[in-house]
């Protein structure tokens, strides 16, 4: 049986990534992938289920806790050469990546340990960020070294972004400290926190939780230092809950 003559989309001289390729060479790839990409050809809710088996299916949740100097997020457990983005599926095309991502956002829980690490990880994912629906945010803070204003700005304006998310989770917990009792004069944290019951109040249509414990310490509910009580006044004793050992687990 004769076999499909092969279409070469890149010339010679023209290396993995695109160098040297003309505007013309990219319009045509980009045309090719959409129209001759057999898995592209499949109605969308077929390519959902391929994702759904292709994409962590044994999973529900990351926990983001590592980044590199390449700028790749990995989750616990670590595992050192394999990075949450990855997977094969995630580099096939521009489009499949598009979706294969929007997949993994609109159907995983994302446990994420800090500012940077949800910085770092839509940093990898791109416009992803618009589905995804599931987010914890573990904040471990620091009063010796407080949220640098650069990194509250730029989560804030990707979470801005996140139009689909329903669920929001926010652990706060101690790093090395005995108390907290000058939690309002640690500029950077009280701003983060302010900054968050501003975009609780503008998004009311988020399912949001809060809770408070000491890494050091005891865990449980209703705690009455001056830390407590600053996040209680900001984010609402009503959405308080009972700390859960997910914050000892993934340190």
């Amino acid at each position: 049986m004769p076999f499909p003559k092969r279409t070469y989309l890149r010339k010679p001289g023209i290396d993995a990534m695109g160098h040297g390729r003309s505007k013309t060479d990219a319009i045509n790839a980009a045309e090719h992938n959409r129209t001759k990409t057999r898995i592209l050809q499949l109605p969308g809710e077929v390519r959902n289920i391929i994702y759904g088996y292709t994409i962590y299916s044994a999973l529900t949740r990351f926990c983001i806790n590592r980044s590199s100097p390449s700028g790749e997020v990995f989750q616990l457990p670590f595992t050192p050469k394999i990075g949450v983005l990855g997977l094969s599926m995630f580099y096939v095309s521009r489009q499949i990546r598009s979706e294969a991502l929007s997949y993994l956002f609109a159907n995983k829980e994302f446990i994420v340990l800090g500012v940077k690490m949800f910085t770092d990880l839509i940093g990898c994912a791109g416009g992803a960020v618009k589905d995804l629906k599931m987010l914890n945010l573990m904040l471990f803070l620091d009063a010796d070294n407080p949220i640098p204003a650069a990194q509250t700005d730029v989560f804030f304006r990707l979470l801005e972004q996140a139009e689909s998310l329903w669920y929001l989770k926010l652990e706060v917990g101690n790093v090395g400290l005995r108390s907290s009792s000058n939690f309002r004069s640690k500029e950077g944290n009280w701003v983060f926190m302010t900054r968050m019951a501003a975009f609780l109040t503008a998004r009311p249509d988020v399912e949001f939780h809060w809770t408070a414990c000491h890494v050091t310490g005891g865990m449980g509910l209703g705690g009455r230092s001056e830390r407590d009580q600053c996040i209680r006044r900001l984010l609402g004793e009503e959405t308080e809950v009972m700390p859960q050992e997910v914050v000892r687990r993934y340190m």
